[in-house]
């Protein structure tokens, strides 16, 4: 039987709703895993943050798709992320990243973070290196480690991240499988100012206190989910990622007074595979 291992979560970043899921970017540990099928296509909906850091929620949606060329190498886009994995070998994983970032502007809900300068979408490119093992013995069953490296290429933060993320894979009966992802993200003081910063030049009318965000652990993020295999080429997945935002991050008044800390994404995919 063709197989996916996949959760599909609702991502931050939607090509479907624009600006509807958290600004920032910057190597967010994505709640859609696409692995182990060269072919895939499909949609994923749900509920996730206006921004990154808000206690607002909203409807979006999100497109992945994966094709697989010249062996092992595959280009793939999930929501607003485009992967090339440049390297054909069976658990190396090695290539290049572009991820669309939506802005945060006048369109969120919360009223003093919209008196705030608008930030501006903008594009991050980098690469990734990862590693895979596979149970010899049944193939359902599988460990994977990547380290993503993003910077922003749009003159918005012209800072960068880097993500180190591992997830774990396992049949728990013939149609199901069980998933769960762990990530961690580091950021520079370039992208933690412009996202979690309070200055004179972005405060706008919102009244907030001003706050010099630095470098450091962005956030932490624990992603489990299910798959439910409904026959060789259709598959449907549910999930939840929990993201908690950490050291200037948790403290910045964007999150700390008009935000919060613990960030939610939950929903629900589809996928085709051939």
């Amino acid at each position: 039987m063709k197989r996916i291992i996949l959760l599909v979560l609702v991502v931050a970043f939607s090509l479907v709703v624009a600006a509807s899921a958290q600004a920032g970017g910057g190597g967010v540990e994505s709640p859609i895993v696409i692995d182990n099928v060269p072919q895939i296509v499909g949609i994923a909906a749900g509920m996730a943050p206006d921004y990154q850091g808000s206690k607002d929620y909203k409807f979006v949606g999100a497109p992945f798709f994966k094709y697989t060329f010249w062996n092992e190498r595959y280009v793939s886009l999930i929501g607003t992320e485009l992967n090339v994995n440049m390297v054909d070998h069976p658990w190396l994983r090695a290539g290049l990243s572009v991820n669309y970032v939506p802005g945060r502007g006048s369109s969120v809900e919360n009223v003093v973070i919209k008196d705030m300068k608008k930030i501006d979408d903008t594009v991050e490119v980098g690469g990734f290196v990862g590693a895979e093992w596979i149970d010899p013995v049944n193939s359902r069953h599988r460990l994977s480690a990547s380290l993503d490296y993003l910077h922003d290429v749009a003159n918005v933060s012209n800072g960068y991240t880097i993500t180190l993320a591992g997830r774990w894979w396992y049949p728990v009966a013939t149609p199901v499988d069980i998933t769960i992802g762990a990530s961690t993200t580091w950021a520079d003081d370039n992208y933690m100012q412009t996202y979690f910063g309070v200055t004179p030049e972005n405060v706008g009318t919102s009244g907030l206190p001003f706050f010099d965000a630095h470098k450091g652990i962005r956030d932490v993020s624990l992603i489990p989910g299910v798959v439910v295999h409904l026959s060789r080429e259709w598959h449907v997945a549910a999930g939840f990622r929990y993201q908690y935002l950490c050291n200037d991050a948790k403290e910045s008044p964007v999150v700390k007074e008009e935000g919060n800390a613990n960030q939610w994404i939950a929903g629900l995919g589809v996928a085709y595979v051939w």
